[in-house]
């Protein structure tokens, strides 16, 4: 089983539709990403999700990672799995290491210790405009 796997994950990888391991390979707890998700129905529909990751499952072509963010004074989790094709990119924000496994002590704190960005697009930088002289 766990070649069919393996397998599997490689053709994954190979055909870009696994943006995040590829993208961030050495994902740990504590660290804050930011992902830009496509609606599977409507491919014209981006959002972007910014959070700390709490929680990181690792099971192969089942691997997910739930990240926390507080928005507007409330908490906001969500479970995102690894090798899915509806992620287009990721940015690797904020490095925290931690010595605890999983983060979930931070469910029960208030929700500005989970704040970690705003859930805007990434800005494009822009050019100075003004004449240099």
């Amino acid at each position: 089983m766990r070649v069919v796997e393996s397998d599997e994950i490689r053709r994954l990888l190979d055909s870009n539709r696994a943006m995040l391991p590829k993208s961030i390979p050495d994902l740990a707890v504590g660290d804050v990403i930011r992902i830009k998700i496509v609606d599977p129905s409507n491919e014209n529909k981006v959002q972007w999700f910014t959070g700390r990751v709490i929680h990181l499952r690792k099971a192969y072509t089942g691997s997910s990672v739930t990240l926390r963010n507080a928005v507007n004074e409330v908490a906001v989790e969500r479970v995102v799995p690894l090798y899915s094709p509806w992620i287009r990119e990721a940015y690797l924000l904020d490095r925290k290491p931690t010595e605890q496994q999983d983060l979930f002590y931070l469910r029960d704190r208030p929700p500005r210790e989970s704040a970690c960005g705003p859930m805007e697009p990434p800005e494009l930088t822009k050019k100075n405009s003004r004449a240099q002289k």
